[in-house]
């Protein structure tokens, strides 16, 4: 097989109310509802994006570009300091040796957005080991 027919590009889009667990940045903050007397209870419309391109330069090596967005429209109840949108970019390389094994390092770039405005941005190198038994 060809190295240009295993390269290939990936998205994926989701949107809904209460689904913020099921997006990358916000899973795990508990922003998929929220509760005040006067309105009561209220799912948390929100929405997550990324389109990625996997390039395979030889049988053994291979990288991933990335880009990623996502938003939460939030509740007037929810401090400033809460999460509201992100961007974010990723690029990496990946080696494999020898079968079931891989050896990969990545860079990250990511923006953040608070519900009061504040902003910041943040890169991060990491590198990771699999083996698969």
């Amino acid at each position: 097989m060809p190295l240009a027919a295993k390269s290939r590009v990936l998205g994926q889009f989701a949107a809904g109310r209460g689904i913020s667990r099921y997006i990358q940045d916000t899973n795990g903050l508990g922003l998929d509802a929220t509760f005040d007397p006067v309105s009561g209870f209220r799912t948390i419309p929100s929405y997550g994006w990324f389109l990625a391109y996997e390039q395979w330069w030889t049988k053994k090596l291979a990288s991933n570009f990335t880009y990623g967005q996502d938003a939460l429209q939030l509740t007037s109840t929810l401090p400033g300091s809460t999460y509201e949108r992100a961007n974010y970019v990723t690029a990496n390389i990946i080696w494999l040796p020898v079968d079931r094994m891989g050896v990969g390092f990545e860079y990250l770039y990511g923006f953040r957005k608070n519900k009061d405005g504040q902003k910041g941005d943040d890169t991060r190198l990491q590198m990771a080991f699999q083996y698969r038994f």
